[in-house]
């Protein structure tokens, strides 16, 4: 019996000392276990910083092309149809000369090529008529040469007009003005009824299309 019980006294004192040490490891956890604080911070975002730094400079735009016009020939301006600001097609009509004496001068001309075109036409028929006389030997070889003098004449006159004819009819171009390029019209400096002589600059076509800017920079920031 006294065996028994102290064996039995043991087994209480040990299951106590596992009981008590669970619980001092119990406890010792509990304490190691800590509440996490979240603290307020201040903060930036961060960017890259560019480096290039910007700077302006003063200038001048200006046309990058301008076409400075003027007749091919002189003469009194009769219409001006255009005015500075104005914007301008290629090839449209800016001002015009009065033309009537180089009008009558070409109809001249065109009579002339006229007659000249008749009288080579006779000769022509002419020729061809003795020609055939002459094979027959109903006419002499003079008379033959002679029809064949008038018709070349009549040719090289007829020719001779025909050339005339064509370099007046160009001619008469000369009397109107016209946009080379589109753009802005600018230095219109002379008003319908003015005298003009060849080759004076009346106005200025500035291209729109293009543009050139002038400015100053220091060597420093080139």
């Amino acid at each position: 019996m006294e065996k028994t019980a102290g064996s039995g006294l043991k087994k209480s004192v040990l299951i106590l000392i596992l009981v008590l040490t669970g619980l001092l490891f119990s406890c010792s956890e509990k304490e190691e276990v800590k509440e996490e604080i979240i603290r307020p911070v201040k903060y930036i975002e961060a960017f890259k910083a560019k480096n290039d730094i910007e700077r302006t400079f003063s200038g001048v735009s200006a046309a990058g092309t301008v076409s400075r016009l003027s007749f091919r020939v002189g003469g009194k301006i009769e219409i001006i149809k255009t005015k500075n600001g104005d914007k301008v097609d290629k090839n449209q009509l800016m001002a015009t000369l009065d033309n009537s004496d180089a009008k009558l001068e070409y109809e001249k001309i065109i009579a002339a090529l006229n007659r000249s075109k008749i009288f080579r036409a006779t000769a022509k028929s002419n020729l061809e008529r003795v020609k055939s006389l002459y094979e027959n030997d109903n006419i002499s070889l003079q008379e033959y040469e002679a029809a064949k003098d008038e018709y070349a004449n009549a040719e090289a006159t007829w020719f001779a007009d025909r050339r005339n004819a064509e370099l007046q009819k160009k001619e008469l171009s000369y009397y109107s003005l016209v946009s080379p390029a589109p753009g802005i019209v600018s230095g219109k400096s002379v008003e319908e009824g003015e005298n003009v002589t060849a080759g004076e600059v009346i106005m200025e076509v500035h291209s729109s299309d293009k543009m050139e800017i002038k400015t100053g920079i220091p060597e420093t920031y080139i």
